[in-house]
């Protein structure tokens, strides 16, 4: 069904989707009337907008501003879990349009086709985990103009939380434990930041330079065109044949030689105090060494691009990081810069940095490419990960963070060395250690471990790999306790409505996961004698509900007779209920329930039964 239609002059967009008025309802009982006024929507040209109705999708809503570039607070036909198929209709066009996007694929996705009156782009875009803005942007030639380049900017959404308050404090929570983890590069779809803190990270450098380079080289050229110079005081020792400007001291003290009888005049050097003009000035030298470490810098981020991301950026992408590298690399070499020193920093501030045209914009900009991002303020455009990795390592924070409030428990260790690096797509396994001070449990708390049967370990598979989200291990003095934890960005029936009196559910494929791994993962290193590992896994699902719906589930009746089970958790404004399911439960196994207590539920092989012994 057409979800939405944007009439220009020079073309008409046209998106259609399945399942729209499932997924509305789904987002409607997550934001209320304010699903209503959530979204915007923005063209490059002035348009006629057409959204579906929100309560009946069958139909199309003309939008009551005609000719407008921006329909701001509409509601959403755009969602991160459906794929949409868009048409771009072109009335007077020559040659073959083209997609525009970083990522190659994007455009690889579309086709087109010539018609009687013109033609048609089409392609079919699935925004699944990609939340945040799209745009489609689009090149094309028509009679009067070559290479018109425009674009339709709108808001992707997720029907399972609120992208305004949900989405932003677990970006928020992650951002704050692993500065830049959540950022990734080549996404479809981007989230808007300002400019705040200082940054290492070559991926957002490489999104704030983007969006600064073209000042930034007209400020260059302004300067090289009129640079700043100043007055300088010069002595020289020269013979009266080479001195050129006389000045009336000069003369009078070269009469005074010359009348002497055995002076050798023409032979004798004087002093000649000049008064010149140079460009070599702390200013210059400092533009100098802006170009230098941009050049250079931009060179070292091109190579890792074309190293990690080669097979998917685009050639006209690559392309145009190579130009901005070829500007750097002329401006480097101009004549102006020969007569330039090193720069080694200001003793005082520059009034000419500071105001004077040219050099306070290279100045600008020098200090914003030195700077990092704040979350949800600004008009820089930036990747993020998936919904689905950036959920798994919000749980995995929430984890810590719960069992770190617990009393008597401290943390030891924990090295955050061992988190993503946003330019690579490397696999995480981190590690936080605790101490129980008043018994002498030691707890890990594991992200991404691994088990297999090649790593040696006491604990391990027979078969395949298995490699839970998050692994909880208590020690104690003579028995290991296991515990897995899988965070599945997924709600059981997504589409349907959620009454005030229904819980969520988990993905029954969610559930099935946490008895393979409590079947798969063993413990022994007698191939005779294996013992299985796991007492109890868990999902983690982003749920909503009363606590006392959910806890008439199957999902949690579950783990009180076979420890298998699921949590709800997401982020609530009130911290003390956040996940407060979550909290009792790892205060039980982990402050309350004896070891006796818990094995019981986890359930022996046949003929088999746990007993305590109790020691004298």
């Amino acid at each position: 069904m057409k979800v939405l239609e944007l009439i220009t002059d020079d073309y008409t967009i046209t998106a259609q989707g399945s399942n729209q008025q499932k997924l509305w309802a789904r987002f409607k009982s997550r934001l209320y009337d304010k699903a209503y006024t959530y979204c915007d929507y923005a063209s490059t040209i002035q348009g006629k907008l057409y959204l579906s109705d929100s309560d009946d999708s069958n139909n199309l809503q003309v939008d009551d501003m005609e000719g407008a570039t921006k329909w701001e607070r509409r509601p959403p036909v755009f969602f991160e879990t459906n794929s949409y198929n868009f048409a771009i209709k072109f009335k007077n066009i020559i040659g073959v349009p083209s997609i525009i996007h970083p990522n190659k694929s994007v455009a690889e996705m579309f086709s087109y086709f010539q018609t009687s009156d013109g033609g048609i782009l089409t392609g079919t875009i699935n925004f699944l985990n990609e939340i945040g803005k799209f745009t489609l942007r689009f090149s094309y030639d028509t009679p009067i103009l070559k290479h018109q380049v425009n674009s339709f900017t709108f808001d992707v959404v997720s029907p399972k939380l609120d992208i305004k308050d949900d989405y932003k404090s677990i970006l928020e929570t992650i951002n704050h434990e692993y500065n830049e983890l959540v950022y990734r590069y080549l996404t479809l779809t981007f989230q808007q930041f300002g400019k705040q803190g200082h940054s290492k990270s070559e991926l957002i450098w490489l999104v704030i330079f983007q969006d600064v380079i073209r000042g930034y080289l007209r400020a260059c050229n302004f300067v090289i065109n009129k640079p700043h110079y100043k007055m300088k005081g010069v002595v020289y020792f020269q013979k009266p044949d080479r001195i050129k400007h006389w000045t009336p001291r000069l003369e009078e003290r070269f009469k005074e030689e010359e009348s002497k009888l055995d002076s050798d005049v023409l032979g004798r050097f004087f002093r000649n105090d000049r008064i010149d003009i140079t460009i070599d000035t702390q200013e210059n030298r400092f533009v100098k060494y802006t170009v230098i470490q941009i050049r250079n810098k931009l060179h070292r981020v091109i190579n890792r691009l074309k190293t990690n991301y080669g097979d998917v950026v685009s050639e006209e992408y690559k392309s145009k990081l190579d130009n901005y590298e070829f500007q750097l690399d002329k401006l480097f070499h101009n004549k102006m810069f020969h007569a330039i020193g090193k720069f080694e920093g200001f003793r005082q501030e520059s009034i000419v940095l500071q105001k004077r045209t040219g050099y306070a914009q290279i100045y600008r900009y020098w200090l914003m490419l030195q700077s990092g991002l704040s979350l949800f303020d600004g008009t820089i455009d930036i990747g993020m990960k998936q919904m689905w990795e950036l959920y798994e390592i919000w749980c995995f924070l929430k984890m810590k963070e719960m069992i770190g409030s617990l009393e008597h428990i401290e943390m030891c260790k924990e090295n955050k060395e061992s988190m993503l690096n946003p330019f690579l797509d490397n696999k995480i396994e981190h590690c936080v250690f605790y101490k129980n001070t008043q018994n002498g449990d030691e707890i890990e708390l594991k992200y991404q471990h691994t088990y297999n049967r090649t790593n040696h370990e006491i604990t391990h598979t027979e078969t395949t790999e298995q490699r839970p989200d998050i692994v909880l291990n208590i020690h104690k003095s003579d028995f290991i306790m296991t515990y897995l934890y899988d965070a599945k960005y997924r709600v059981w029936d997504d589409i349907r409505t959620n009454a005030s009196n229904i819980a969520d559910e988990p993905v029954p494929d969610a559930i099935n996961q946490m008895h393979r791994y409590r079947d798969a993962i063993y413990y022994g290193t007698d191939r005779k004698y294996l013992a299985k590992e796991v007492i109890g896994a868990y999902v983690l699902f982003p749920g909503r509900g009363k606590d006392e719906d959910i806890r008439k589930q199957y999902y949690q009746k579950s783990i009180e007779t076979i420890n298998i089970g699921a949590f709800p958790l997401l982020p609530n404004s009130d911290k003390e209920n956040e996940g407060k399911l979550l909290k009792e439960h790892l205060r039980k196994i982990i402050l309350e329930k004896t070891k006796f207590e818990q094995i019981t539920n986890s359930i022996p092989q046949k003929g088999l039964d746990y007993k305590e012994i109790m020691s004298d």
